[in-house]
């Protein structure tokens, strides 16, 4: 009895199975047909937001496509009187294990690195690029500008104030620090000149050339403008030597042919001179003692939708542009954060007594940086000097 009982249901389960299997295999062409008469979803370009609408993401393209950065390449640097721009471009640099070395000097204005005790291409500069002989004290009494590096037993046991303090007291008047253990100096006299001398106290030393002057970028790096990109006009701006005087660099620049543009004095107690020069005459204002760097004029372009709030928060659009806030920041879920849990300095107290900071901050959320702006503001702003000494910031003035 069990036997045939067992049969019968193993049939019957046999054909329910074959009856649903029947089924959905008839109703699979009408869910095909149901999904092909469905609108394909359309696959949208990367951008902010994808559910919006083509159209605004299009305009956003666009928009974003005009505000790319095209740079323009330069011409060979046939004007350069040593081939393949050599002194223009970097004398070359030292191995990296190597920069830390008491014999190792990282030069200024982008000419790379050297080891003094190497005869390479500073070492031995052709004399179109060096310094032309010049008797001291031609200019108001300032005398020629040495490179000139210390040895380690001169610097061993010394502050930075105390080697300058032991230069002055050699004669020699440091302009600016050279790493490593070297200085940009003035020497003015014949004892200073004969202190260079003394190998107990300076390994290397070397007159400041006319190449070390131009910074490498001048004449080869790209340009954002295809006109100057080309020219052989350069835009220059020069550093001029502390204790020198503007003014005759300035005639320096114009009995080269060059255009004075503009003459920025005393800016945080130096000079500079922008102008346009001939790239074939440029040499011939490094050559005045009283200049100190030579570079390109920086290219720049409108940024209209730009400022200090939109740095914060991404790029802000306007939305009858483009349909929506394109806030990628906000959308990455970057917002500034910093979420101080104690320590919050006492911003109401009008008499503080003391400078507030944040040292003593706990922060629940940390701080994020998301980037720098400038608001117009000079460090002789009263925005940047508030010290909380001033009367009325101190309650001292008010009513």
């Amino acid at each position: 009895m069990s036997s045939r009982w067992t049969k019968v249901g193993s049939t019957r389960r046999i054909a329910w199975l074959g009856i649903i299997a029947a089924l959905a295999l008839l109703a699979a062409p009408v869910v095909m047909a149901s999904r092909d008469r469905q609108p394909a979803r359309r696959l949208l370009p990367r951008a902010h937001v994808d559910d919006r609408p083509q159209s605004y993401i299009d305009a956003e393209l666009k928009f974003t496509g005009k505000m790319k950065r095209q740079f323009y390449g330069r011409p060979a640097a046939s004007w350069w009187p040593v081939p393949d721009a050599a002194g223009l471009k970097s004398y070359g640099h030292v191995p990296m294990d190597r920069l830390d070395s008491p014999y190792t000097l990282i030069l200024p204005n982008g000419k790379g690195s050297i080891d003094v005790r190497e005869q390479g291409l500073r070492q031995n500069l052709p004399a179109a690029l060096s310094a032309s002989a010049r008797p001291a004290g031609t200019r108001k009494g300032k005398g020629s500008y040495y490179i000139a590096q210390l040895t380690p037993a001169a610097v061993a046991g010394k502050d930075s104030l105390q080697i300058r303090a032991s230069l002055k007291a050699l004669g020699l008047e440091p302009i600016d620090y050279v790493p490593n253990n070297a200085f940009l100096v003035r020497v003015s006299d014949a004892a200073g000149a004969a202190a260079l001398a003394d190998r107990s106290k300076f390994q290397f030393s070397s007159e400041l050339s006319r190449s070390d002057k131009i910074d490498s970028r001048v004449g080869r790096g790209a340009l954002r403008d295809p006109d100057r990109a080309a020219s052989d006009d350069f835009y220059i701006v020069i550093r001029v030597m502390p204790g020198e005087d503007v003014d005759q660099v300035v005639e320096s620049v114009r009995h080269a042919g060059g255009e004075i543009r503009q003459v920025h004095r005393d800016v945080a107690g130096e000079d500079f001179v922008s102008a346009i020069v001939r790239n074939n005459r440029l040499l011939e204002v490094a050559d005045d003692p009283g200049v100190l760097s030579i570079w390109e004029e920086s290219g720049y372009a409108e940024m209209n939708l730009v400022t200090s709030a939109q740095v914060e928060m991404g790029r802000f659009l306007d939305p009858r542009d483009f349909g929506d806030f394109i806030l990628p920041l906000r959308a990455a879920g970057i917002d500034g954060g910093g979420i101080i849990s104690t320590g919050l300095p006492n911003y109401k107290d009008p008499n503080p007594g003391a400078a507030l900071s944040l040292a003593g901050a706990v922060y629940a959320v940390q701080p994020q940086f998301l980037g720098l702006a400038d608001n117009g503001l000079t460090l002789d702003s009263p925005a940047f000097s508030n010290d909380n000494t001033h009367p009325c910031l101190t309650g001292a003035c008010v009513a």
